[in-house]
């Protein structure tokens, strides 16, 4: 019998297929890219509602990623600025 726990991480060393799940997170990184972490408009430019979009923004540990458009220099996780 194949060993097929094997087989995903072959296949992404060797720059192969990607699996679901990181096709996934992808898409959901680049729709809140595409609308500067405008969580609304993500769900509807995915075609979820927005509590989908948060379940799905959970599950694949991107709950807290925030747009590189969206965040200042110098500021913190949540988007506030940092205070010296």
């Amino acid at each position: 019998m194949a060993n097929f726990a094997a087989r995903p991480a072959a296949l992404a060393a060797i720059g192969g297929p990607l699996l679901l799940d990181e096709v996934i997170k992808r898409t959901l990184m680049r729709s809140l890219e595409e609308t500067a972490g405008n969580r609304r408009r993500a769900a509807d430019l995915l075609g979820v509602s927005r509590s989908t979009l948060y379940r799905m923004l959970a599950r694949y540990g991107l709950a807290e990623v925030r747009s590189r458009r969206g965040m200042a220099a110098g500021s913190g996780v949540d988007g506030r600025s940092r205070s010296s």
